[in-house]
């Protein structure tokens, strides 16, 4: 792994900002509450969303989404596939609890890195 893919890995795990938005085809991107999230690495982000009826049973069905994560001037966007976790993988990486809320499982397929004023591009799919 490189240094940017390392620097971004580490930046992922402790964010000060996240950002998430769900996109379809024929739609415009849909910002969500992201009002809490765990990032071990680059692989797996479980976050929870303030989600309402409809939009929770779309999110658990998964979606394609983005994430902005920012820590001071760096940040990293991510792209990929959300599926809505199961009670048993809730209860293995809890977030935040509450009955509006759905909790998500978020995968990276790419991701574009801004850090100390560079920037680099991945597929990280190529780098499970």
């Amino acid at each position: 792994m490189d240094e940017m893919l390392e620097r971004a890995a580490a930046m992922v795990a402790a964010a000060d900002t996240v950002i998430m938005a769900e996109y379809r085809e024929g739609f415009f991107p849909r910002q969500l509450e992201v009002v809490g999230y765990r990032a071990d690495n680059l692989n797996t982000v479980w976050m929870k969303v303030r989600a309402e009826g409809a939009s929770a049973v779309k999110l658990r069905r998964g979606v394609r989404a983005g994430l902005c994560m920012r820590r001071g001037d760096d940040s990293i966007i991510l792209t990929g596939r959300v599926v809505g976790a199961r009670a048993s993988m809730a209860k293995e990486r809890p977030v935040v609890s509450g009955r509006s809320y759905c909790t998500l499982r978020f995968i990276p397929e790419r991701a574009s890195v801004w850090i100390d004023r560079r920037a680099a591009h991945y597929d990280l799919r190529s780098h499970e």
